[in-house]
């Protein structure tokens, strides 16, 4: 049986439903990146690189394949701020750093996501593809901004669109455009003419097979805003 390292937190219920489903395809070890204390992980020497916990252990030559998630980090509260995001990085760097430098197959590698991640390449791509898109400006140009504020258009986050004030998590997702005289000539941002659509689609492209999951939402704009599964 192929083992198969999942990379992911201890709230993802998709792998839950994986790991109960499969059991009798591959053997699956879960590396819970939330919990990240449980396990010891040796990177160096002959061996490569070793994970081991009170359940398991696990060598990179065994391995056949890994299904690399969205990880969530630790709680890092007991550290002061001037730590939390340098410890934060180097989790991540070394989980990263195994799972890029794996030769076998891996689902999806972080340097990938991580350029495929990015809204300005992901415009320049689909235009250089020549794939029908909404009229779309990604810039500081305060000029070029004026054209999307006369039609029925939206603003998106270039990045994450979270913003960590103390205690308190501001989420910012899709939301309708109006009107505005705000300089944004040392703010690029990302403007699309909205699009009237009854659902959404997601489609992931595999090794030749497309996977196309249907969205419906009341929420015509965001459907994370009210989803309900």
């Amino acid at each position: 049986m192929e083992e198969v390292l999942i990379i992911t937190s201890s709230i993802d219920n998709t792998v839950d439903y994986i790991m109960n489903n499969y059991d009798r395809v591959a053997e699956f070890y879960r590396l819970n990146v939330d919990m990240f204390p449980k396990y010891e992980i040796v990177l160096g020497g002959p061996r490569q690189w070793v994970i081991s916990c009170d359940e398991w252990s696990l060598e990179k030559k065994e391995l056949h394949s890994i299904y690399y998630r969205k990880p969530r980090l630790p709680n890092l509260d007991e550290y002061s701020d001037a730590y939390k995001s340098m410890i934060a990085k180097d989790i991540i760097s070394l989980i990263n750093g195994m799972v890029d430098d794996f030769q076998g197959r891996v689902l999806t590698k972080p340097y990938v996501l991580r350029k495929t991640e990015n809204k300005a390449f992901q415009l320049l791509y689909a235009e250089k593809k020549g794939l029908f898109i909404p009229k779309s400006f990604v810039g500081n140009s305060n000029r070029r901004a004026k054209d999307f504020f006369n039609k029925k258009s939206i603003i998106k986050p270039l990045t994450t669109g979270k913003i960590m004030a103390g205690d308190v998590v501001e989420l910012y997702h899709t939301s309708y455009l109006g009107a505005s005289d705000e300089d944004i000539s040392l703010t690029p941002v990302y403007f699309q003419e909205y699009i009237n659509k009854q659902y959404e689609v997601r489609m992931t492209y595999i090794d030749g097979c497309f996977f196309t999951v249907r969205i419906d939402s009341e929420d015509k704009l965001d459907w994370r805003r009210n989803y309900r599964g």
